[in-house]
């Protein structure tokens, strides 16, 4: 996970979070995953919190090939002092229904591992739910490792799309002795 107690990450964040609250874009110097420092101009659009890795992403735009960055790979950050051009990226949401056994405190889980994402629960049986949840498009792999992550008390009922992916998922792993 990040280092919450390090000043040097605390005033990053503050600083992204005020730049998200001003809607102003800001210049960031960072490592990328290939340990080479970048330089990169953004529109800082949110701030989320991924509780299984304990860590903060920042989700920005107007940058071509970075659109989500983690804060513990920020070295400094700035206001971009020039004109920007904002591009707007177009965020296309999907729902996914999954249908939960409480067994073990599965709804709980579920619950509290998708907490940043919209969503909503409801009783379908003495000890079984639907929760749907609302996501970018662009997270569907992640999404579907998460459901996974549950095994035989969380199955994912729709979109069909999505169903296949988990089915492939299973297949390969399966192909693989997993």
């Amino acid at each position: 996970g990040d280092d919450f107690g390090d000043e040097g990450y605390i005033r990053r964040f503050r600083f992204i979070l005020s730049a998200i609250r001003d809607g102003v874009p800001i210049k960031i110097n960072m490592v990328n995953k290939n340990g080479k420092e970048v330089y990169a101009k953004c529109m800082p659009l949110r701030l989320e919190y991924s509780e299984k890795d304990d860590k903060f992403r920042l989700i920005t735009d107007g940058c071509k090939y970075l659109h989500t960055i983690n804060l513990s790979k920020i070295r400094s950050v700035g206001y971009c002092g020039e004109s920007f051009r904002h591009i707007e990226r177009e965020v296309r949401y999907d729902t996914v229904t999954l249908r939960i056994k409480n067994e073990r405190n599965a709804l709980e889980r579920c619950m509290l591992h998708f907490a940043h994402f919209e969503k909503r629960a409801e009783k379908v049986g003495k000890n079984e739910y639907l929760l749907h949840v609302k996501f970018d498009h662009k997270d569907e792999s992640e999404i579907v490792i998460r459901v996974l992550s549950f095994g035989p008390r969380v199955k994912a009922e729709a979109p069909d799309s999505f169903v296949e992916l988990i089915k492939k998922k299973l297949l390969a792993q399966k192909k693989m002795n997993l």
